[in-house]
């Protein structure tokens, strides 16, 4: 149309580019919050805390922070299933991409808003879950451990990865829950997958985005503690069966909520054993 300009991406400046990436980054994060994801999102995060710091005394046990690191992998993968995989797509399944691509606004700015907005809402979420996490380790074992902040920012890398394969996937499909399926799939299984097979095939995986993943987890003191504890036990049970469970069925019993000696009595009325060949 005679008489109207309207800027090249070239023309921009870095400083406007910044300033319009950033208001890009302000409605983005606004429409997250507006929308019904960021509600599943939310109800999702409280179950996990929930599961994790309330359940076990509903049952007789005790919480254990180490808990929140085992999960975290998840909660970022999940944020960037719901946030970033959308990001992108929603602007033509809601037919907004010819106001947002056609207005004197580098492409850009529009992307790098975006993806900021998606790493913000991310990271903030995971830096509230890992907050939670440091307030019941203070609480059940009086105690902080830095492990947590490794592990957060370990948990940052990680949302910075997930956030760009959901963009990467966001730009290239026309839907919104084909994308957001498409990106965990992605995710939480051909990664997983593609890992497995490499390394049964001897091919060094530690590149890969799966098995970088657990160095979130594995950067606490206390879950590689519990993990090695728990693979002991069950390299011990897988070696030598009989041995292990004469060793540890008195505990195998009150860990199931059951009394050995009564357990034994049981035994008796029923089969007609003869409990002192057990040592109780």
């Amino acid at each position: 149309m005679e008489g109207t300009f309207v800027k090249s991406e070239k023309s921009f400046g870095v400083a406007e580019n910044i300033r319009q990436s950033l208001v890009v980054m302000k409605n983005e994060i606004k429409k997250f919050f507006s929308g019904k994801r960021m509600m599943v999102f939310t109800i999702i995060l409280v179950a996990i805390v929930f599961v994790i710091a309330v359940a076990p005394y509903l049952v007789g046990g005790t919480a254990q922070p180490f808990m929140f690191v085992a999960v975290a992998s998840m909660v970022v993968l999940m944020a960037s299933t719901l946030f970033a995989s959308i990001s992108i797509v929603s602007e033509y399944e809601e037919r907004t991409a010819l106001i947002v691509f056609t207005r004197p606004i580098s492409k850009f700015s529009i992307f790098t808003g975006k993806m900021l907005a998606c790493l913000v809402v991310t990271i903030g979420f995971t830096f509230l879950y890992y907050i939670v996490a440091i307030v019941v380790g203070l609480l059940v074992d009086h105690s902080f451990s830095g492990d947590m902040m490794v592990s957060f920012g370990l948990a940052s890398a990680y949302a910075f990865a997930t956030t760009g394969i959901g963009m990467l996937v966001s730009a290239l499909l026309k839907k919104a829950s084909t994308s957001t399926i498409i990106t965990f799939v992605i995710l939480a299984v051909i990664f997983m997958a593609l890992s497995l097979v490499l390394n049964a095939a001897s091919v060094d995986t530690s590149w890969m985005l799966y098995d970088s993943a657990g160095s979130i987890e594995n950067a606490s003191s206390d879950y590689r503690d519990y993990t090695n504890e728990v693979l002991d036990e069950v390299m011990s049970l897988l070696s030598d069966p009989t041995t292990f469970l004469k060793e540890n069925w008195q505990q195998i019993l009150i860990d199931n909520g059951y009394n050995p000696i009564d357990f034994l009595t049981q035994v008796n009325l029923v089969w007609g054993l003869n409990a002192g060949t057990l040592d109780i």
